[in-house]
């Protein structure tokens, strides 16, 4: 004889439990930590799945930040924050439709830190956007230029034909207490769903981001020891093109 299914629990009243939920108990969580706020009446909740994020988290940590570990093997360039292993703590929600997780770091060159009037010429941003549906991996690079640049240059980087689906801005920038700098800055992002790439792809993917973004600081650091050579400057944006062509 075949086993019906069980009935639902119903309460001493005769009504149906309520089916608890990730959702319920994280609201809960949410007013009991916020509830002597006096704006939270104004407040938007936002809510993420707790089980998800851990997996997602797991996902970032051995895949793609993998990938990026892999990339800056034997370099001097390292990742700002990250020097005792995977930054746990730079882990943050995303809102979206699913429960996302972000993580965003700083290239850095150990042996010329971000110090106020003497940073090197370039600043290098990476993020991982991640759900159990899709990834996103994206970048953004600031050229960090002399005002005496030759100026036509920079309308060539600007004008690049390869750059015209996102094109690059320029903006100046103080310098110091009394100088400005030329500020050329570039980004992209790409990703996938799940279904069509798996983890190791996106490692790998991320891995060969941040090579590329590698070459282009080799080539800024070889610009900068002479700012009129025709050579690095065509370098240097042979490089960008590889890391952030539109196309």
């Amino acid at each position: 004889m075949a086993h019906s299914e069980s009935p639902p629990k119903r309460s001493a009243t005769g009504r149906k439990k309520p089916v608890s939920s990730w959702q319920i108990s994280e609201l809960v969580l949410y007013l009991k930590q916020n509830g002597r706020k006096p704006d939270l009446n104004s407040q938007t909740v936002f809510l993420a799945n707790p089980a998800e994020k851990i997996q997602i988290d797991q996902i970032i940590q051995n895949y793609l930040w993998a990938g990026a570990v892999r990339a800056l093997a034997g370099s001097s360039i390292g990742i700002s924050g990250a020097e005792e292993g995977f930054p746990a703590s730079f882990l943050q929600d995303e809102r979206a439709n699913y429960t996302t997780r972000s993580l965003t770091f700083i290239l850095a060159d150990e042996e010329r830190p971000f110090i106020p009037g003497e940073s090197p010429p370039w600043f290098c941003r990476g993020n991982i956007k991640c759900s159990l549906q899709h990834y996103l991996i994206s970048f953004d690079f600031f050229l960090h230029l002399p005002m005496e640049f030759e100026i036509g240059k920079i309308i060539e980087l600007l004008a690049d034909p390869l750059f015209c689906g996102n094109p690059p801005n320029l903006s100046i920038e103080p310098y110091g207490e009394d100088e400005h700098l030329m500020v050329v800055s570039f980004s992209e992002g790409s990703g996938a769903d799940w279904g069509l790439e798996g983890f190791e792809k996106a490692g790998q993917a991320l891995e060969q981001k941040v090579i590329k973004n590698l070459e282009v600081i080799e080539a800024v650091h070889q610009l900068e020891q002479d700012y009129t050579s025709v050579r690095w400057f065509q370098e240097l944006q042979k490089a960008l093109r590889e890391a952030y062509q539109a196309y």
